[in-house]
């Protein structure tokens, strides 16, 4: 059985690789478009092309800027131009004040980690190795009752 609150699809516009929940077929941002929209459902579907001025959820953002010995690191950006390993790694060297330079025992990544959760297809970069949705939904989850924000 898929437990329906760890599961994830994409939205159903063609153009658009936001995340959603499997309850949902468009994101809200092609929503609000197919509401506008006379076109039918999966011809709008097929059709209409986003565009946004930043990175949905779910989407892949820029490349990582770090770059070692000609390679660069190919995982999508997090923060300040680095991929969320590489930020905290420069972020916790600095925090420790440690020696050196954090950049001297970094590596550029290759790739990307599978999201464990079953038949997520996003990479496994935040905490965990879990993908961006699931790892929201893991923090969500560790949270008391009382502070939780209410779903949408």
């Amino acid at each position: 059985m898929q437990e329906p609150r760890s599961s994830v699809s994409l939205c159903r516009t063609a153009a658009c690789d936001t995340v959603v929940s499997p309850a949902n077929i468009f994101c809200p941002f092609c929503k609000e478009g197919q509401k506008k929209s006379p076109l039918p459902a999966a011809e709008f579907a097929r059709t209409f092309v986003p565009v946004r001025n930043r990175v949905a959820f779910g989407g892949v953002p820029e490349q990582c800027s770090f770059t070692k010995d000609g390679q660069r690191c190919v995982r999508p950006r997090h923060c300040k131009e680095l991929c969320a390993t590489h930020y905290t790694q420069r972020k916790t060297h600095t925090t420790r004040k440690a020696a050196g330079r954090w950049e001297d025992t970094a590596v550029p990544y290759d790739g990307s980690p599978a999201c464990p959760a079953p038949a997520c297809p996003l990479p496994g970069l935040y905490g965990r190795g879990l993908c961006r949705h699931h790892a929201q939904r893991f923090r969500e989850h560790r949270l008391p009752w009382s502070t939780r924000s209410v779903p949408r």
